[in-house]
Order: C-alpha cells, then sequence, then structure tokens
C-alpha cells in the first residue's frame, strides 16, 4: 500500500541526505546566517520523517495483524487490533494539526 501525500518518504530522505552533505562540508559555517537556516531545516525535516515514518511502519503492523488474524474470531486479537488502532488515532491528531498549522499547507 502506497502511503504518499504529505509525507512521500524518498523525498523527504533526498532532502534530508542533501542538507546532511551541505552541513558536512567544510565551509558550511563560513555563512553563519545560511548555515543556521540550513541547520534548523534539516532538523526540522528529520523530527518530521521520524514521526511520520513512525506512524507508517505503526499502519503497516496493524495491516499485518488485521491479515494475519482475519480469518479468525478471537476476541483478544479483535481487541489488540482496536487498541493498536486507537492508539494510532490518538497519536495522529496533534500530528493533523500541526500539520493543518503548517504555513506551506494553509492556503
Amino acid at each position: 500500500m502506497a502511503y504518499g501525500g504529505i509525507f512521500e518518504e524518498d523525498d523527504v530522505k533526498g532532502q534530508i541526505d542533501k542538507l546532511e552533505n551541505q552541513v558536512s562540508a567544510p565551509d558550511f559555517w563560513d555563512n553563519v546566517a545560511n548555515a543556521n537556516k540550513t541547520f534548523q531545516e534539516l532538523s526540522r525535516l528529520k523530527n518530521s520523517y521520524t514521526k511520520w515514518k513512525g506512524v507508517i511502519d505503526e499502519i503497516k503492523s496493524i495491516e499485518e495483524l488485521i491479515e494475519l488474524y482475519s480469518s479468525t474470531d478471537d476476541e483478544a486479537t479483535t481487541r489488540e487490533i482496536d487498541d493498536s488502532i486507537l492508539l494510532l488515532s490518538n497519536k495522529l491528531a496533534p500530528m493533523k494539526v500541526e500539520l493543518l498549522m503548517n504555513e506551506k499547507y494553509d492556503a
């Protein structure tokens, strides 16, 4: 299943790699204002990447659980899946608000 949209993993990872290359350049700190801006952007991207990657990994785990136990009527497993979905939903709520408040996607 594809999980594109706001989080395009390869694109974000590519941006992180590009910025990490810039940060590791010997003359990176020659322009302190630009260096700080680049470093802040790198930090923001890494933080976002980690959060969204975690969510996608959780979704994949839930999908695997559903697929594995779809043919059983085990209440404990059903409860585990329901609990996992609820926890994921609770984790996504603040991320959704953060995304809605992000200037890039306001308009």
